[in-house]
């Protein structure tokens, strides 16, 4: 269910029923960005201080706890619309870096390999081509270079194998550990689907496995 959070100058956020309460304890304002000159060029934020200086703290940046480097992209290009499901972890240096790759997917990193009609994940790092691997779907490839851009902007290694469930053992489940609960989604149509947080594995691991019959998907 999508709630909505008001903010200054009229405008409203656009939120996922289970983020509502917890965001909706503080006071957020909208602001508009430099960059963009469309009208969904807002964005919703507030204002800390810290040390007797202020620091701006934006609501997307909150729903998916993005560490310091790490960028987030609203998916729709809407700066208000901050559900789950249109909100995606980008590193802004190395997706500049690999917008180059062939552009026959809307993802950075990610080509067709048209000889096997699979999909190729790789990334440029210290002047290097690494191969991250084939997928059969655009979107498991885009996870695979969202992951690595993850491991390189924090210092960790790449050259071990992508493991999307390393928090679960089950597939599309992993830990929220800002908020203690156990978190599902699935990719559909070139869409990651947000399917809730869970206060156990097993319930999440259930509710992937329902989307997964639902949008006739296998599961492991």
């Amino acid at each position: 269910m999508v709630k909505t959070i008001s903010l200054t100058q009229g405008k409203k956020a656009l939120v996922d029923d289970e983020d509502y309460d917890f965001l909706n304890q503080w006071n957020w304002c909208v602001s508009r960005s430099s960059r963009k000159l469309t009208e969904d060029c807002y964005y919703a934020l507030r204002g800390i201080r810290i040390q007797g200086k202020c620091k701006n703290i934006f609501m997307h940046r909150v729903i998916l706890n993005a560490p310091d480097g790490i960028g987030v992209d609203h998916i729709n290009g809407n700066g208000l619309d901050n559900r789950r499901s249109n909100l995606r972890l980008a590193s802004q240096r190395l997706n500049c870096q690999n917008l180059h790759c062939e552009m026959s997917s809307k993802f950075p990193g990610v080509h067709l390999d048209h000889n096997d009609k699979k999909w190729v994940a790789r990334i440029w790092h210290n002047n290097k081509r690494i191969h991250l691997g084939k997928f059969e779907n655009e979107v498991d490839a885009a996870s695979a270079y969202q992951w690595a851009i993850n491991q390189i902007e924090n210092g960790k290694d790449i050259s071990l194998n992508w493991n999307p469930n390393k928090t679960s053992k089950y597939k599309g489940v992993y830990w929220m550990k800002e908020r203690k609960k156990w978190a599902a989604q699935i990719g559909v149509n070139y869409k990651c689907i947000y399917l809730g947080l869970f206060e156990t594995e097993a319930e999440a691991a259930q509710a992937y496995k329902s989307a997964a019959q639902k949008y006739g998907r296998a599961t492991v």
